[in-house]
């Protein structure tokens, strides 16, 4: 039981210094990282979503590239939130994939 504890404090420890190393590096961030980070994480969503959408449909990156008129390359790239086209070709892929843009106001 002694070894049990000795464990959990450790662990507990562990867990309040990662705590506090996270908490040190967001200190650091300036709100314009925040926004970066923001619109970083969402990218990363829509691109898993309209990567598991594509496969869900079997649409080959080629097939989805020319019914929206852009390259292969591009779908890839967008597939590794490497690279994302103009507002205007997500909406289009987006349609294609049978999905809606919703724009609206965040709570405060």
């Amino acid at each position: 039981m002694v070894v049990e504890n000795n464990a959990s404090q450790a662990q507990d420890s562990y867990l309040a210094s990662f705590s506090d190393f996270i908490l040190e590096a967001q200190s650091r961030y300036t709100e314009a990282d925040w926004k970066r980070e923001r619109v970083y994480e969402t990218l990363h969503a829509i691109s898993i979503a309209l990567e598991m959408r594509r496969k869900i449909l079997n649409v080959h990156r080629s097939e989805l590239a020319a019914k929206v008129g852009i390259l292969r390359k591009d779908i890839i790239a967008m597939d590794l939130v490497d690279y994302f086209p103009s507002f205007d070709k997500v909406v289009e892929i987006a349609d294609e994939l049978g999905f809606e843009i919703v724009i609206r106001n965040r709570k405060a």
